[in-house]
Formats: C-alpha cells, sequence, structure tokens
C-alpha cells in the first residue's frame, strides 16, 4: 500500500483537487481512495492497473461528495490554491525560472476556472498523461466527447490566459 501511495498518491490528490477545488475535500477523498485501495488490493494484482483503477475510484469518490446533501449546502466557492504545475527542477538561469513560474501559476489558475467536465478532461489527459480512451472511461463519457472538451478546453485556456496577457 505504501508503495501504491508512493506512485500514485500525487495523481489522485491532484485530481481530487482538480475536481473539488477544495484542499481539504480533496485530502479526505484521497484517504477515502487508498482504504478503499487496501480493501481491494487481492483484486489488483496487475500493477498496470493499479493507476488507472485509483483515478476511476476517485472520480467517483469526487462525484458521490459532489451529489452530497452536506456538498450542495455548505459549497461557498472554491479555494484558488492546490493545483500545482510548476515543474521544481533547478534552473540555470533565475529569470526564465521566475517568468515560467509566473505562467505555470496563470496556466493553474486558469485551469481551475474552467467548467468541471472541461478541468477533468484536462487534468487526466494532460497532467496525468491519460489516453483519451482512458479518460473517456474514467469520466463515463465517449472518446469524442472527450477530445471535443479537451479541444474547447485549450480555447477556453487560451482566450484566459490573453486576457490576463500571459503568453503560453
Amino acid at each position: 500500500m505504501e508503495e501504491w501511495i508512493a506512485q500514485h498518491g500525487d495523481a489522485v490528490l491532484r485530481l481530487a483537487y482538480a475536481v473539488l477545488l477544495n484542499r481539504a475535500q480533496a485530502e479526505d477523498v484521497f484517504q477515502e481512495v487508498f482504504i478503499k485501495a487496501y480493501r481491494h488490493a487481492d483484486r489488483l494484482r496487475d500493477p498496470e492497473r493499479v493507476r488507472p483503477w485509483l483515478l476511476q475510484v476517485t472520480m467517483n469518490a469526487c462525484r458521490d461528495l459532489r451529489r452530497s446533501w452536506w456538498w450542495r449546502r455548505t459549497r461557498n466557492g472554491s479555494e484558488l490554491d492546490g493545483l500545482a504545475l510548476v515543474d521544481r527542477a533547478p534552473e540555470a538561469d533565475p529569470a526564465g525560472a521566475a517568468i515560467r513560474s509566473d505562467v505555470c501559476h496563470s496556466l493553474a489558475r486558469a485551469i481551475r476556472s474552467l467548467p468541471d467536465g472541461y478541468r477533468e478532461a484536462v487534468v487526466l489527459h494532460y497532467l496525468e498523461g491519460l489516453a483519451a480512451p482512458e479518460v473517456a472511461r474514467i469520466l463515463r463519457v465517449r472518446v469524442g466527447t472527450v477530445h471535443s472538451r479537451l479541444h474547447r478546453a485549450r480555447q477556453l485556456l487560451r482566450q484566459q490566459l490573453e486576457e490576463w496577457g500571459v503568453e503560453p
């Protein structure tokens, strides 16, 4: 279990945050996902299937939370921290690193502003590196819908970044 958390924990937390836009709730989902994984570890013998299964369970837990009475009554808006895209590798050029960091933070903010379906598709495809068919399976939509959402999300991101004066 520790190995799964080390290998896939960041992806689970990142996806939960991207869906819920709340760090504390994303951490709760993270715990719920790995408790479920612990209970079903005997069924997950194929290492290639662990990551997609964990991401599917994460999406299901987020959907369940968003459908709950509690979610509808306590949702006050979303936090703007948490979805980090900055590459933490050391830079030889500090000025270039600062510019890239600003662009990454603006991009993360723009991703958070996307509608739910677009944001989920972007996070699964671009940040988690899943192919469109796998994203479609996790989101329970057709592959064509994933491609449409990704295309529209790129348009919205480009438009938002241009409004903010950020050159991607």
